[in-house]
């Protein structure tokens, strides 16, 4: 049972909400095993012998006995069905907020269609173990114990052929329960493999047309299709073919208490209404063998989805919950002799040492793969840091709350992080009680407002999955707008303007200066004049800052900077 209590323990479910839940099933398990006792008190006791005075009397609390089986019945299957809802729902968010306080290790080594499989799958599999399995056991095992009271009563002879039957029971379900887990496994991973394939081919739609490379993921989608199918068949054909087995035993077993019984009553051991509740009860036995055989299917089928869960919430969090408002407005960024490594692998980062002042206009340049990307990822606590000390303020960033480091700096990237809602929900997303004249002003800012008002629906108009019916330039713009609606005191874009052409950029870039000047900016391009108005200009080459200073002076020095400036395209103004 140690599952279940692990179960209880991830989503946080308090005891008392399964003990109600337990008592209601209880009450309708001791009820629905009174009405077949109450059936034979009338076709014995009143029937046979013609007693009207006690007919509508006992038809009344036959009736007002199963009402009241059903009704309480019905309140243990609403209470499961919150219990369960709150349970996953509690679950997938606990997920969801441990995946977000991970390190950068966990995003680069995670296939989104396994998470998506864990945040949804799995932890169906688990609620469905407690709300469907766990529970339906309970109540079986209560109906158990008033039936097999009545049945020593009636024929005690009978049970003995019951508790002999168990076994048989027993063994068919547990060589079955083991083919399932068996076939559920395989079947799982066949699942998750179409499902990667599928999600990998949705993602590239566009690039997959310009490249024609559909029918080459035709094949491989009808290839992990039929792997699909076939597994998921021999799944579904052993689960029938136990069925059969079962219902053919069941029958075998009705015919024998049937013929039994009736022998009994042609010899006048035991009445017409004796025979008919036997018949009853002695069916209703087999479900508690047959419910505990499944549970325990189900629950080896649940320890590798609560395994795959429990690997998530068990990871080591990169957020520590310390008092997020240690920094109070000092967002000076040092670093200290800082070197990383991926994977303990080539150092990336080999000793890096940076100013970089609140308020300060700070650029970092350098060839691809030199380094630049991983020192902005390292100041939003992307990844943990090995050697070295970043300090923001007078604190280590070790010793700060990440989601405030987070929540205070702004970071635009390339790659455009748009979902298929409406432009306004895009540039607010969990910004709350904005008005539309904010985002009107941001969008002047960014060089959008006029295309906004352009379209039919303006804020509301829709841009499609990743933002596809807009173009690159108006998906960096929509980020910009978002970032600078945040207010935050650090603003970082990471070749942020790259889809931009070279006078809007300027435009845009002028006017955030112009804006934002208290605000610390950093900012990572490959357009190396558009830097000249940097404060200071950071040079990295493997790894190593071997540059830093102005525009002029860099360029005097006549060294990396020079060359890099030298050699790259300019755009015509």
């Amino acid at each position: 049972m140690k599952i279940i209590t692990d179960v209880f323990k991830l989503a946080n479910i308090r005891i008392n909400r399964v003990i109600w839940i337990i008592v209601c099933l209880i009450i309708s398990a001791f009820l629905s095993a009174l009405s077949p006792g109450l059936m034979m008190q009338l076709i014995d006791g009143v029937l046979s012998e013609n007693k009207y005075s006690l007919f509508w009397g006992y038809i009344l609390i036959y009736i007002l006995v199963l009402f009241l089986t059903y009704i309480f019945r019905y309140i243990a299957n609403r209470m499961c069905i919150t219990f369960g809802n709150t349970m996953v729902a509690e679950l997938r968010l606990n997920l969801v907020n441990k995946i977000q306080s991970l390190s950068g290790d966990f995003f680069c080594n995670s296939k989104a269609g396994n998470l998506s499989l864990i945040i949804y799958e799995d932890t169906s599999i688990i609620k469905n173990l407690i709300t469907s399995s766990f529970f339906s056991v309970i109540s079986d095992l209560c109906i158990t114990v008033p039936i097999s009271i009545y049945i020593i009563f009636i024929q005690p002879s009978l049970l003995i052929g019951v508790i002999l039957l168990q076994p048989v029971i027993y063994i068919i379900q547990v060589k079955y329960s083991t083919a399932i887990y068996s076939k559920s496994t395989i079947c799982r991973k066949s699942a998750s493999s179409f499902g990667s394939i599928i999600q990998e081919f949705v993602s590239i739609l566009l690039p997959l047309s310009i490249a024609n490379g559909f029918n080459f993921f035709k094949k491989r989608i009808k290839k992990s299709s039929d792997e699909l199918k076939i597994d998921s068949e021999d799944l579904e054909l052993t689960y029938a073919n136990r069925n059969m087995i079962m219902n053919i035993l069941s029958i075998f077993w009705t015919a024998f208490v049937l013929g039994y019984g009736g022998f009994k009553v042609l010899d006048e051991k035991i009445s017409l209404g004796a025979l008919i509740v036997l018949l009853q009860y002695s069916s209703k036995l087999f479900s508690p063998i047959m419910t505990i055989t499944t549970f325990l299917t189900d629950m080896q089928r649940s320890i590798p989805s609560l395994e795959r869960v429990n690997g998530i919430l068990d990871m080591e969090t990169s957020i520590v919950h310390s008092n997020g408002s240690l920094v109070n407005n000092n967002w000076n960024i040092v670093f200290r002799d800082v070197s990383f490594t991926y994977d303990n692998k080539r150092d990336v980062l080999k000793y890096i040492n940076m100013n970089i002042p609140a308020s300060s206009k700070i650029a970092i340049v350098g060839e691809s793969g030199s380094g630049k990307s991983t020192l902005i990822n390292l100041i939003q606590k992307l990844w943990p840091l090995k050697t070295g000390t970043i300090m923001i303020g007078n604190h280590n960033i070790v010793d700060l709350n990440t989601e405030y480091i987070r929540n205070n700096i702004g970071v635009v990237t390339q790659n455009s992080i748009l979902i298929n809602s409406t432009i306004k929900e895009n540039i607010l997303w969990d910004k709350i009680n904005v008005d539309d004249e904010k985002i009107w002003q941001i969008l002047k800012i960014v060089e959008l407002q006029e295309f906004v008002s352009n379209l039919p629906d303006k804020l509301n108009s829709i841009i499609g999955d990743k933002g596809i019916t807009i173009s690159g330039g108006q998906r960096q713009r929509i980020e910009i707008a978002r970032v600078l609606l945040r207010d935050t005191p650090v603003l970082i874009f990471d070749e942020a303007t790259s889809s931009l052409d070279n006078v809007i950029e300027k435009r845009i870039i002028d006017r955030i200066l112009t804006m934002y000047y208290k605000k610390t900016i950093i900012i990572i391009t490959h357009r190396l004049d558009k830097i000249k108005w940097c404060d200071k200009i950071y040079v990295i080459k493997n790894g190593e800052i071997i540059e830093k200073g102005n525009h002029e002076e860099l360029y005097m020095k006549e060294g990396e900077y020079f060359r890099l400036y030298n050699s790259m395209p300019f755009d015509l103004e």
